[in-house]
């Protein structure tokens, strides 16, 4: 289930106002999108504040529930954390940021998705990463809060990336009390079957039990 909250709110639990954060990387064109699918029983959902209302997207696919979901297999880090991806794809694990690297074989549409540990709270790391955002220039199309893994998460759309072949980018964070997850995926077009996956793929991560300590100090 992915359940769409205030932006504003889930910030707040990070010590970060909107203005502040956001105000840090968004044009003015850049829209905030929800998917909150029918009959969502997540207790945020009652919560006067608690879902963003719709706003409609014209410049990239919102994912939608009319997808049937591909097939994931779980793909662990170690002990530190696990993300879902399809079986054809290549996977990498690495001692160094990012940890953890899978491509789409050749064949597919070209995507590359990337994920990043930090042993340090989401309020240390969220502004750095807007900061560098707004330097490099990149457009933020697109944003929403969402839950993963039980916990607050940040989802940001990019376009106009130096990448060669890969224009495209779809950032989640995952906020804990104590550390930070980053999911980064790379991709060459933009389909609703395409946004959908990635979404899917993001949606899949979870915490490993030993997160406390940086990841590079054991992997598989």
């Amino acid at each position: 289930m992915i359940l769409s909250i205030s932006v504003d709110r889930f910030l707040s639990r990070w010590g970060l106002g909107l203005a502040m954060a956001m105000g840090l990387a968004l044009p003015a064109g850049a829209q905030m999108a929800t998917a909150v699918p029918p009959g969502a029983d997540h207790p945020l959902a009652a919560a006067p504040d608690g879902v963003a209302p719709a706003v409609e997207d014209v410049i990239q696919p919102r994912p939608t529930g009319n997808t049937a979901p591909v097939p994931l297999v779980p793909v662990a880090h170690g002990h530190r954390f696990t993300v879902g991806f399809p079986q054809s794809w290549a996977i990498t694990h690495a001692e160094t940021d990012p940890y953890l690297t899978a491509t789409a074989p050749a064949g597919e549409p070209a995507m590359t998705t990337e994920v990043s540990w930090y042993a340090e709270a989401p309020g240390q790391v969220v502004p750095t990463l807007l900061a560098d955002i707004r330097e490099k220039g990149y457009t933020m199309t697109r944003y929403d809060a969402v839950m993963v893994d039980g916990t607050t998460a940040l989802r940001l759309w990019l376009t106009d990336l130096p990448e060669p072949g890969l224009p495209y980018s779809f950032i989640t964070v995952v906020g804990y009390s104590d550390a930070t997850a980053i999911l980064v995926s790379y991709y060459d077009t933009r389909s609703t079957d395409l946004d959908n996956l990635l979404s899917q793929i993001h949606q899949s991560f979870q915490r490993g039990a030993e997160t406390t300590a940086p990841v590079h100090d054991s992997h598989p």
